[in-house]
């Protein structure tokens, strides 16, 4: 059986195709199901703050649905020392507009602060602070360096505390919630809230349902407040750009969802020697406002990956991360395998030129080549780029593929510019 070469493609198409809607029975219907849900939650035992603050989250849905504000009332008041015990009772209070005793509830806080300050609790007692009027709240605020300071740093990308994706993402949320109240930017750096901000994202496919609602609650908050919101710089493709397509650079908020922006800038940076080589204007793409392109013929050539690191300009001051964002790139180009030739001598001959035979680019040889253990086989080519210029790769093999799909590499040798061979 002769080696040979397939190159099989497949192609399927698939279309989605929506074709029913929600209708007025839908509406009736759920209705019916969540009335049996109200009639669950005023049952139930809402004896203690845990169980009372599912149901107010059930609650949020059943607007209709209304507890015994004294019940409420008797277990708000009840015990609760640990940081997130009085979030829970600060929040269920906040949902059902029921008044508490701020006072009371900052010497709770603060005794919860003295006895345990470790970044879990720590992050839960400034969510809860979020809740009291913002003179009594102001001492919290100046609290968040207490807690970043306790945050992991991880290859310079990422912070986090105690690795745990439910703690930074409370952390983030309670830095947030309390940056809104006292209505100013907390002593945090720029960069720290980036690296919080990277590492939920780095931690997106998880699956637990406690970490997958805190989690989406944090990313939620990053893209949804009056402080500060990450900008997320993303390349829409593949790192290798041909000449024929654009280069598109997303701009958009950690959900993917497009972000102010009047101009986006890129500084291109061949990566081994830092050498800048253009300076670039991104265009608007006008069917959607997330993405910004970069015509490749712009960015020269070069041996080497190319960083462009992106500047955006906005009037929304929210917007953090415009001026430290990057993206990798390789400029291809056009090769080819030129003037291949194949022979076979005897072994300890050399093949004459002559009797070389000549194949043509994606073709196949005409004739049937008989070699055996007393022969070698001669293939001789040149790897040049579209301009005819001869390419310098760092090594080139020679693949034979046989039939049943076994694969035998063989490393050709440079003889001459731009000139491999191998004997075999």
């Amino acid at each position: 059986m002769h080696p040979a070469i397939y190159l099989i493609a497949f192609s399927s198409v698939s279309a989605i195709s929506l074709n029913s809607y929600w209708n007025e029975s839908d509406t009736r219907r759920l209705s019916g199901i969540l009335e049996v849900a109200c009639e669950a939650v005023k049952k139930a035992e809402l004896t203690d703050l845990d169980t009372l603050y599912h149901a107010v989250a059930l609650l949020s849905v059943l607007p209709d649905c209304v507890l015994d504000s004294e019940i409420v009332e008797n277990v708000i008041l009840g015990k609760a020392s640990s940081g997130e015990s009085l979030y829970r009772a600060l929040s269920i209070a906040d949902h059902l507009k029921i008044k508490v005793d701020h006072a009371a509830f900052d010497k709770a806080l603060t005794s919860s602060m003295k006895i345990d300050d470790d970044p879990t609790n720590l992050a839960w007692i400034m969510n809860a602070a979020a809740f009291l009027e913002k003179d009594v709240g102001a001492k919290y605020f100046d609290k968040i360096v207490n807690l970043v300071v306790q945050a992991d740093e991880v290859d310079g990308k990422y912070l986090n505390f105690d690795s745990s994706i439910v703690t930074t993402a409370i952390a983030v949320r309670a830095i947030v919630a309390l940056a809104e109240k006292q209505g100013r930017k907390p002593a945090v750096s720029e960069k720290k809230l980036l690296q919080m901000a990277n590492y939920l994202l780095s931690r997106k496919h998880a699956t637990a349902p406690k970490i997958t609602y805190h989690l989406l609650g944090a990313l939620k908050t990053l893209t949804d407040n009056l402080e500060f919101v990450p900008v997320v710089v993303s390349l829409e493709g593949p790192v290798e750009v041909a000449s024929d397509q654009p280069i598109k650079i997303a701009v958009t908020n950690v959900f993917g969802e497009p972000v102010d922006v009047d101009g986006v800038r890129a500084e291109a940076f061949a990566v081994l020697n830092q050498t800048l080589i253009s300076i670039l204007e991104l265009e608007p793409m006008p069917s959607d406002s997330r993405f910004w392109t970069i015509n490749p013929d712009r960015i020269p050539i070069i041996n080497d990956f190319v960083r462009l690191d992106i500047k955006i300009e906005s009037k929304d001051k929210r917007l953090i991360g415009t001026t430290s964002s990057h993206v990798l790139i390789k400029r291809s180009r056009s090769i080819m395998v030129d003037d291949f030739k194949i022979g076979v001598a005897e072994l300890g001959e050399e093949i004459p030129e002559n009797s070389l035979k000549r194949v043509i680019a994606f073709h196949k040889i005409k004739d049937v080549l008989n070699v055996d253990s007393a022969k070698h086989l001669h293939l001789s080519f040149s790897m040049k780029y579209e301009n005819d210029s001869y390419l310098k790769p760092h090594q080139c093999f020679v693949m034979f593929k046989h039939g049943n799909g076994h694969e035998v590499f063989y490393t050709a040798n440079l003889v001459k510019k731009g000139r491999y061979a191998v004997d075999i």
